[in-house]
């Protein structure tokens, strides 16, 4: 942690409420837009994986430093009209067989990480 001391951190939303908890020797600032950080007036940015991925694949001096969900969790949302109990029950056991089944991994390996299926 005393490592961060002194580097400049920039987030946004969610991601610049939770610099201080996981980098509280770092400065935050708070990011308008990506300029501060291509002109180097900040070191970092804390963003989820995915995004910064896609941002790095037009940006090839730049690399994503991943912390392996020490940061937290990557989290998906399927919105469900009120009501709609059935439909939601499936979709929760739909979700933990996949879950199960390792679709996940394999899914991410694929499309995040540009890993051919076995």
């Amino acid at each position: 942690l005393v490592a961060t001391q002194g580097l400049k951190i920039g987030g946004f939303g969610a991601y610049y409420d939770t610099l201080a908890k996981h980098f509280p020797y770092a400065k935050p600032v708070l990011l308008q837009n990506f300029r501060a950080l291509m002109d180097g007036e900040i070191d970092a940015v804390l963003w989820s994986y995915l995004s910064a991925f896609v941002w790095c694949l037009s940006h090839p001096d730049f690399t994503i430093v991943d912390y392996e969900g020490r940061l937290g969790k990557h989290f998906f949302s399927y919105v469900v009209p009120e009501g709609s109990e059935e439909w939601l029950h499936f979709l929760q056991n739909w979700l933990i067989l996949k879950e199960q089944q390792g679709f996940s991994n394999q899914m991410y390996d694929y499309w995040i990480l540009g890993q051919l299926p076995q």
